[in-house]
């Protein structure tokens, strides 16, 4: 398998293990990251930021409104497919064709999207999250 794939799927792998598994609170994700390499987090109030020693692999985590891992640009034309397969085993099982999409995880709707624009972001938000500071 070439590196670019075998990363691709790490960054599928780390997704799902960080994000999806600790989701909707997003709780025990900094220590989910862990087992990535990830283990410097930047606190900055309403957010945590961690990136592996090499810059392979990041993570932001606001908990209970989103959590997202990005890696360097990826080859690896099969990535968005990975990602839906991956958000398929946390919810309805079916595996979307395309991003952003609206899918309920944990009893919660979220918004997920694969960012490939400057590198491979691979993100789920809650919806309310994107207005929630022009209401107050």
């Amino acid at each position: 398998m070439p590196a670019t794939a075998a990363t691709s799927a790490q960054a599928v792998v780390a997704f799902e293990n960080i994000c999806l598994k600790t989701a909707p609170s997003f709780g025990g994700a900094a220590d989910a990251a862990k087992s990535f390499g990830i283990t410097d987090f930047t606190d900055l109030g309403s957010a945590r930021l961690g990136m592996t020693r090499d810059n392979s692999l990041g993570v932001q985590i606001k908990p209970g409104v989103e959590c997202a891992i990005t890696t360097p640009s990826q080859a690896d034309r099969t990535l968005s497919s990975q990602f839906g397969a991956a958000i398929a085993r946390f919810s309805s099982g079916h595996a979307p064709g395309r991003f952003p999409v609206a899918i309920v995880v944990g009893g919660q709707p979220f918004i997920f999207q694969h960012d490939r624009q400057g590198g491979e972001a691979l993100v789920m938000l809650k919806p309310d999250s994107t207005r929630g500071a022009d209401r107050k």
